[in-house]
């Protein structure tokens, strides 16, 4: 595959991704306002959110796909200049609180013991707290959809390779998959509690 396909096919990827983050964070601000009641019919949010974030989940893998074929693509290796540093994003703290506000409102209690590890035998669950897990995921979108828009309307072979790896695949899989993993299951058995499908 020529390196302008396997770009393309990178750009695609990472162009779904950047949707599938801002239909999630925009979801989430609309559900958790900053100031506002937000949304009370928890079920449906929890439902929409659960959706929206496998798509998140399932781009971030496509998009680490498509990095891989384009980093093995015949012509790969093309001089990389300066990338600028990531922008900044909203606090962490300034999503946790606006989640928690909600999940107070709603009366359900945001707290899940974890098993960190599946095959350790002698690991003990931890205590955790979704309002932290989404607060994780949405200030790393909030990080990520500035560069990942950056990517689209530059398209620079030159620095595709270095800020799809380094700037988004990489946070994803070192924080935000440890952070979707856990929501995920706990949205899930939420709606099985619920009586969702």
């Amino acid at each position: 595959m020529e390196l302008a396909d396997a770009g393309d096919d990178l750009w695609r990827a990472l162009a779904a991704l950047q949707r599938a983050q801002g239909d999630w964070l925009a979801d989430l601000a609309a559900t958790c306002p900053a100031t506002g009641q937000g949304d009370a019919a928890f079920a449906e949010v929890f439902r929409r959110w659960q959706e929206q974030l496998t798509r998140v989940k399932l781009q971030v893998h496509r998009a680490e796909g498509r990095l891989l074929g384009f980093v093995h693509s015949p012509t790969a290796g093309l001089v990389r200049r300066d990338t600028p540093p990531p922008p900044t994003s909203p606090s962490f703290t300034v999503w946790r609180d606006r989640i928690e506000h909600w999940f107070v409102r709603i009366h359900i209690d945001r707290t899940y013991r974890w098993l960190p590890g599946l095959r350790d035998e002698g690991e003990e669950p931890v205590r955790r707290d979704l309002a932290t897990d989404l607060a994780q995921l949405a200030e790393l979108v909030t990080a990520t959809s500035p560069l990942l828009a950056a990517i689209a309307q530059e398209r620079d072979l030159r620095t595709l390779e270095d800020l799809a790896f380094t700037r988004i695949i990489a946070p994803w899989r070192t924080g935000g998959m440890a952070a979707l993993h856990p929501t995920l299951r706990w949205l899930d058995e939420a709606l099985v509690d619920e009586g969702e499908w």
